[in-house]
């Protein structure tokens, strides 16, 4: 068996019943300084209002860590085609499930997003980044970025 722990880096994108009433979520920027991967895992808890709700991930990029550059274009995220955002998504009829999208492109921040329509309950939704393929191993404390030596 491989050691993963020593090999990834988490950073809290989310926390659970943040998409209650809100027309959108998003989190803190992740510097991916030091690594050559990133995944983002979305929890999909209790979705409770039963009238059309949907939430859908969106993965977005900085050229600084401050300001929103836009959204990630298709061909920078995983699986590779088109349409992962609405694959990721979930309506209320996906409760205690669990998606990701794999960010492969260049830019050093990206962070996760929520779009949610319909919605007007509290909703159990979270998302963590997993970044891997450290520079320098083990890889630092969650939510510090690699730095190579």
């Amino acid at each position: 068996m491989r050691d993963l722990t020593n090999n990834i880096n988490l950073w809290n994108q989310f926390n659970l019943q943040e998409g209650g009433n809100v027309e959108a979520v998003a989190s803190q920027w992740v510097d991916l300084q030091g690594y050559d991967s990133c995944t983002f895992i979305f929890q999909w808890g209790t979705l409770a209002d039963a009238g059309g709700a949907s939430f859908t991930p969106k993965i977005e990029f900085s050229v600084d860590g401050v300001a929103d550059s836009g959204d990630v274009p298709d061909a920078d995220l995983l699986p590779t085609g088109t349409g992962q955002e609405a694959a990721a998504a979930a309506d209320e009829t996906d409760d205690d499930t669990v998606t990701q999208i794999g960010y492969i492109g260049k830019e050093r921040f990206v962070r996760a997003a929520l779009v949610i329509a319909g919605n007007s309950a509290a909703a159990d939704i979270g998302c963590v980044a997993v970044l891997g393929h450290p520079a320098v191993a083990p890889a630092p404390s969650t939510g510090a970025p690699a730095t190579s030596k």
